[in-house]
C-alpha cells in the first residue's frame, strides 16, 4: 500500500516508508491511500480481542509485513507491558445508562498513548529494514504530558535510535513530568520549553520541515522521524481498539454486528478520535464521535461553525485536564483532507492560511448523519464536579480528561435525544492528576474525616496517599517507583535555544 501527502496527492511513499518519515517534505502528513475493509464477522478465539485482530488490522495496511511475526510481536510485548489481561479491558457503566469505558491506560505511563507506542519502535525498525535503509533515527516529540513517558518508554534502548521529548514547562502535571525525568536511558533526552504545547509542536514540525539539516543528517546515516501522532502508524494502531471494543460488545450480546455504536473521546491533537474515523471507514458501524474538548474550546467551536481561529482562543487556558490543552490540532488536517474529497491543493491552502493568519474556514454539513462529529466543551468546574458525581454515583474513578469525555456524552443526549450505546475512551489513569482527583472528590464529602488540603499542597506524596485514602483505591506501581528514583533534571530554555540544541545533540551520543 502506498500512502498519500495530505497537501500534493502526486507526492506517494509506500506506507511502510511513513512510518518513519515523520511529515511529507512540505510539511503535509502521510495517510492511507485506501481504507480496506475489516470484517466484524468472526468468532471468538481464546486471546483478548486486541491481541487476536491487532495483526489482522495492520496487514490491511503493511501486507508485505509477515503473519507470523505480527503475532508473535502482539502476544509477547503487549502482555509483558500492560498488567491486565485484557490490555484494553471494556468495564459497563454501574447504572443501566448504556455507557461503557474503555480502559486504555493499563501500560507502562499509565496512558493511552502506551498502546501504539509499545508497538511502533518494532514497527519502525520493521520499515526500515524493509525500504533497504540502514543506519540510526532520531525520534523528536512534543508531548501535552502522556507521549513523552510513553515514548521515552517504547523506544528507550532501541539500537541506533535516539529520541527527544520536549513538553511546555508548567504546562503538565507534576506525574507527567516525574515520569518523563526518570527516564535516564542513554539515548533519551528531555526538554523543558518555555512555552506552550503549540509552540513545542511547531518546533518539532519546523526541525521536520527543515529540508537542508534533514539532509545534513541524512548525510550522516541518520533518518528523522517523531513518535507524535503526526505518525501514521500512531493513527493505524490506535484504530485496533475500535474494532476490539466493538467485538467485545457483540461477545457481550450487548449489541448484534452491524449496530451503531457512538464513540466519546477526550480530544486535544485529533489522533485518537481521527482513529475512530479512520474505523468508520474500514467498515465499524459508528454512530457518532463525540469530540469532548476542555476550555481551550477550539475544536468545539470548529464543528459548531467551520471557523478554525487560533487567536480568538488565545492563549493556551492551563486545565485540570492538560493533555487536552491545545489549540492546533495537528490531526485535523487529516479528516479536512478527506472532507475535501482529498484536494490535496485545497487542504495546502488551508493549512497556509492557518500559518499565514491563524485562521481557515470550510462548510460543515449540518449537525445530523452526515457529519460525524458532535462537539461539546467542559470546563474545569463541570469536569470536576464530573469526576465526583461519577464516582459517586457508579464508585467510578475517572481521571480529569475522561471526565471532559462523560460530561461531553451527557451533553450529546440531552441535545440529541440519542441513547445508541456509548463507549468512552478512558485515558489516563486518575493517579497521575492528584490535585485535581482531590479537589474532586472532596466536593460534596464532608463526612470524610481527612486533612485540609491546603495543608498538602506541594507534597506530592501526601497527595497521592489522601487519594487513595479517599478513593480506596491501590496506588499504581509505576507511580509507587517514583518514590524510589531521583529524575534527572530537564534541559530548560525558550524555542530558539532548544533549537539549537536539537540541532547540535543530533550527531552526539551514537
Amino acid at each position: 500500500m502506498q500512502a498519500l501527502n495530505t497537501r500534493d496527492v502526486s507526492q506517494t511513499i509506500p506506507l511502510a516508508e511513513a512510518l518513519f518519515s515523520g511529515t511529507a517534505p512540505n510539511g503535509g502528513l502521510w495517510v492511507p491511500e485506501t481504507f480496506p475493509q475489516f470484517s466484524l464477522l468472526r468468532s471468538k478465539s481464546a486471546k483478548p480481542r486486541f491481541l487476536e485482530i491487532g495483526p489482522e488490522i495492520l496487514r490491511l495496511f503493511l501486507p508485505e509485513a509477515p503473519k507470523e511475526w505480527l503475532v508473535e510481536l502482539f502476544d509477547r510485548i503487549y502482555p509483558t507491558r500492560f498488567d491486565h489481561p485484557e490490555i484494553t479491558p471494556l468495564l459497563e457503566a454501574g447504572a443501566p445508562n448504556r455507557t461503557f469505558f474503555l480502559e486504555l491506560f493499563h501500560g507502562p505511563t499509565l496512558a493511552f498513548k502506551d498502546v501504539a507506542l509499545t508497538l511502533l519502535p518494532h514497527l519502525m525498525r520493521y520499515a526500515l529494514q524493509k525500504s533497504g535503509k540502514t543506519g540510526r533515527l532520531l525520534v523528536l516529540t512534543a508531548t501535552s504530558g502522556d507521549t513523552g513517558k510513553a515514548g521515552l518508554s517504547a523506544f528507550r534502548m532501541i539500537p541506533d535510535t535516539q529520541i527527544f521529548v520536549l513538553y511546555p514547562e508548567g504546562g503538565i502535571s507534576s506525574i507527567q513530568r516525574e515520569m518523563m525525568l526518570e527516564e535516564k536511558a542513554p539515548n533519551t533526552r528531555v526538554f523543558s520549553l518555555k512555552g506552550d504545547f503549540d509552540d513545542a509542536q511547531h518546533l518539532v514540525k519546523s526541525l521536520m520541515a527543515d529540508k537542508v539539516w534533514r539532509e545534513d543528517l541524512h548525510q550522516r546515516g541518520i533518518g528523522l522521524s517523531t513518535a507524535n501522532s503526526i505518525n501514521l502508524g500512531r493513527i493505524l494502531i490506535q484504530v485496533i481498539y475500535y474494532f476490539s471494543s466493538y467485538l467485545e460488545l457483540v461477545d457481550r450480546r450487548c449489541l448484534q454486528p452491524g449496530d451503531p455504536v457512538n464513540y466519546c473521546v477526550p480530544t486535544g491533537n485529533f489522533g485518537n478520535i481521527l482513529a475512530g474515523y479512520y474505523a468508520s471507514r474500514m467498515g465499524l458501524p459508528v454512530g457518532r464521535l463525540i469530540c469532548a474538548s476542555n476550555q481551550n474550546r477550539i475544536l468545539s467551536d470548529f464543528f459548531h461553525t467551520g471557523v478554525y481561529d487560533l487567536a480568538a482562543h488565545r492563549p493556551v487556558l492551563k486545565t485540570s485536564s492538560p493533555s487536552m490543552d491545545i489549540l492546533i490540532s495537528s490531526n485535523l488536517e487529516r479528516w479536512i483532507f478527506e472532507k475535501l474529497d482529498r484536494e490535496g491543493r485545497k487542504t495546502a491552502e488551508l493549512m497556509a492560511a492557518l500559518t499565514q493568519s491563524g485562521r481557515f474556514s470550510i462548510t460543515l454539513p449540518a449537525e445530523n448523519a452526515e457529519n460525524p462529529f458532535f462537539s461539546a466543551t467542559c470546563d474545569d468546574p463541570q469536569c470536576l464536579e464530573t469526576i465526583g458525581a461519577t464516582f459517586r454515583k457508579e464508585t467510578l474513578l475517572i481521571d480529569p480528561h475522561t471526565a471532559v469525555a462523560v460530561n461531553a456524552l451527557s451533553q450529546y443526549r440531552k441535545a440529541t435525544g440519542d441513547d445508541t450505546l456509548c463507549v468512552v475512551h478512558s485515558t489516563a489513569s486518575p493517579f497521575k492528576f492528584p490535585e485535581a482527583m482531590i479537589r474532586a472528590l472532596e466536593q460534596g464529602r464532608k463526612s470524610y474525616d481527612m486533612q485540609s488540603y491546603d495543608s498538602i499542597s506541594g507534597n506530592e506524596d501526601m497527595r497521592l496517599d489522601l487519594l487513595c485514602e479517599i478513593s480506596g483505591r491501590k496506588l499504581p506501581e509505576a507511580i509507587k517507583r517514583l518514590r524510589q528514583e531521583t529524575g534527572r533534571e530537564p534541559e530548560s530554555g525558550y524555542p530558539e535555544e532548544i533549537t539549537r540544541r536539537i540541532r547540535r545533540y543530533a550527531f552526539e551520543r551514537w
